[in-house]
């Protein structure tokens, strides 16, 4: 049954951005989601697997008494949203900021917009960009890809936990708002 969920979270990306949850897929992602904290609803680990970073988030999410399902090799290369799976799938809550949290107050870093990115890839590389870069947040507007689409997360390589993420903006009042908080912002046309 939990299976079957996550086949659907992943084969709808909309059900997971309306259920507020994200599908980690592999060792570096779960990893990170653990690390930073985020709630987890579900860990699957192939049973037997003999890699030891897996056998280590096995341990810690039985010591932290995590909802862990071993599932067999063939399914779980049924729920894995890549060719080669790695072994470790979890479905986290996604991380919650607020647009206030991110520019209420003084302007305290730079934020990157994302306006209009429809590619999922691209958006995760922004992400892990951005967090490189030191910025202190991201913005995604209305028509941008969903920052936590599993194919996102995949190539932010876990920015997307640690970078405080608004989606859902409208671009030009909140470039407006930014403007009016003294950001420097490209010119409204």
């Amino acid at each position: 049954r939990q299976v079957g969920r996550v086949r659907r979270l992943l084969a709808r990306p909309r059900e997971c951005r309306k259920a507020g949850v994200l599908v980690a897929d592999g060792i570096h992602l779960v990893a990170e989601a653990l690390d930073t904290q985020l709630p987890c609803r579900m860990l699957f680990a192939e049973v037997n697997s003999r890699n030891p970073e897996i056998a280590s988030l096995v341990e810690n999410a039985t010591r932290r008494r995590l909802p862990l399902y071993p599932i067999l090799p063939h399914l779980f290369r049924a729920i894995s949203p890549v060719e080669t799976p790695q072994g470790i799938v979890g479905v986290f809550d996604r991380p919650r900021h607020d647009r206030n949290e991110l520019w209420g107050g003084q302007p305290s870093g730079n934020l990157v917009i994302a306006g209009g990115i429809q590619d999922p890839t691209n958006l995760g590389s922004i992400a892990r960009s951005a967090l490189a870069a030191g910025a202190t947040g991201l913005v995604c507007t209305e028509e941008t890809v969903d920052p936590f689409h599993h194919r996102a997360l995949r190539a932010s390589m876990g920015a997307a936990f640690r970078l405080p993420i608004v989606t859902d903006q409208a671009l030009r009042p909140t470039l407006q708002k930014l403007k009016n908080r003294v950001y420097h912002t490209p010119a409204l046309t």
